[in-house]
Parts: structure tokens; C-alpha cells; sequence
């Protein structure tokens, strides 16, 4: 079983309630599955494959560390304790967890989930340099650490954007010179790439000025609040900014790759 489906399982299993336990996600995986999840048919009841269970332990713990789930906490004796049963941890959803799990929109939910809605979303898959900049922003967000976020969502808004110069450039009458001030800055090239579209908009589609528009706004935005972040700067960086500019990528990728894919 791939990683998307077993993740896809457990995800199923915590949205159906409020509490449950580690034992109990064990069984019910085990329960209605088919036969590639345990060793013999006999051995449905209890034990999952040794590769099985660690996998599903990595899925809870990064939904734990992402503030999805937490230990379930119960009064006891007019005292707030966690009680383990028998070597079982009981965990339950969380505020956050609720609305990552039902699908907010206004929620970044854990990395797993976060990529997977950018592969939908993207038309075309980002690269792997794309890909790990943007996972590491998201466990940054998720660990409380935003600079960081916003420093590694900036390398992947840049990065991402140099793809895109570097593969449309070629089709525009000054595609040397763009090259050019490229290689010097991010920056550079990103203004000499958009001076040339606005004077050959016959070579873009139909409504691309709302397209370069978001384009425009969520790359200086992010470059911005990115600069402030790394640099020793008076600005607080709160978890609200970075939340926004995480959802923010997801539009702005799918622009960017749809523009250049659309080039004429």
C-alpha cells in the first residue's frame, strides 16, 4: 500500500470522532483491510506488517507535531491527567486538527496534505529542488519557527520563478538579454522578463494580465516579507502572515506553470 493511501486510511479513521487510541487505529486498519496488510489471514486481528506499523506511527506522529492531534486529557480524581492503558497512548483532535481534517481552507494542514492539494492544483509537478523547499517551509510553519518558513517558501517562490524565466525567455525578442539579467539577480531578471511580456502581449493567452497580476503581487510579497525575516531586522513575523502566503503559493504555482505552459 502507497504512503498517500495508508495516510488517506488514517486520516479517514480520526474524522469519524473525537478520541480514539493508537491500539484501536491498529485494529481498525487491520479489521476490513485486505490480506497485504497482515501476515496470514489468522493474524487479522492484531498484528499489521512490521513496515505497516512503523509507517502508520510516522503518519501520527507528524499529525502530533503538526498540532493536528494530541494526547487525550481526562479529569481523574478532580485532577487533569493523560491515562495509558496498557502501553496505549489515547489521542484526540484538536481545534486546528478539526479544520484541517474537515477541509478548511484557511487552514495549512501538515505537509503530507499540503503537497498533495499543490499536485492538484499545479498543472504540472514542481521539481524536487521546488518540492523540498516548500516541505520544509510547511514543517517550519507547523514547528512554530516562522522566519524559517517564510526564508525556505521564498527560496521556493524563487527558484519556481527562475524555471519559468528560464523556460519562456527563449520566446520573446529580447530572451538573451532576460538571460542575462537573470544571472545577475532574481530580481533583475524577473523585471526585465515582465517589461518584455507587457510589450509583447500578443504572445500571451487570453486574460494572462490577471493571471501576471496575482504573479506580480504574491512574488514581491513574498521576496519582501521573506527579506525582512532573514535579515536582522525590528519585524515580528506571526503565524497569520506565513499562513497566508503558504495558502497564497498554491494559486501562485498554477498561475506561474499555466502561463508557461500557454506561451506562444
Amino acid at each position: 500500500m502507497d504512503h498517500e493511501s495508508l495516510r488517506a486510511k488514517v486520516v479517514s479513521y480520526f474524522q469519524t470522532g473525537n478520541s480514539w487510541s493508537l491500539n484501536a487505529l491498529f485494529q481498525k486498519l487491520t479489521d476490513g483491510d485486505p490480506p497485504d496488510l497482515c501476515y496470514t489471514e489468522e493474524h487479522r486481528r492484531g498484528y499489521l506488517r512490521d513496515g505497516i506499523s512503523s509507517r502508520i506511527n510516522a503518519i501520527v506522529h507528524e499529525m502530533l507535531r503538526c498540532g493536528i492531534l494530541a494526547p487525550a486529557v481526562a479529569w481523574h480524581g478532580g485532577r487533569r491527567s493523560i491515562v495509558i492503558v496498557a502501553h496505549d497512548l489515547p489521542l484526540q483532535v484538536t481545534e486546528y486538527g478539526r479544520q484541517v481534517l474537515g477541509g478548511d481552507e484557511s487552514a495549512v494542514p501538515d505537509p503530507d496534505s499540503y503537497m498533495a492539494g499543490l499536485r492538484r492544483d499545479v498543472p504540472r509537478l514542481l521539481t524536487r529542488l521546488e518540492r523540498s523547499y516548500l516541505e520544509e517551509s510547511v514543517r517550519a510553519f507547523h514547528l512554530y519557527l516562522y522566519r524559517a518558513s517564510l526564508v525556505m517558501l521564498g527560496g521556493a517562490s524563487e527558484v519556481l520563478m527562475a524555471r519559468v524565466i528560464k523556460g519562456t525567455s527563449g520566446k520573446l525578442p529580447n530572451g538573451s538579454k532576460i538571460d542575462s539579467e537573470l544571472d545577475k539577480s532574481i530580481l533583475a531578471g524577473f523585471r526585465a522578463w515582465r517589461a518584455s511580456l507587457e510589450q509583447n502581449k500578443q504572445r500571451l493567452p487570453p486574460r494572462s494580465g490577471e493571471i501576471l497580476q496575482s504573479v506580480d503581487h504574491v512574488f514581491e510579497i513574498i521576496r519582501l516579507c521573506r527579506n525582512e525575516a532573514a535579515h536582522p531586522k525590528a519585524v515580528d513575523v506571526d503565524r497569520l502572515e506565513v499562513q497566508t502566503l503558504l495558502l497564497a503559493f498554491r494559486r501562485y504555482a498554477r498561475a506561474l506553470l499555466q502561463l508557461k505552459r500557454s506561451m506562444r
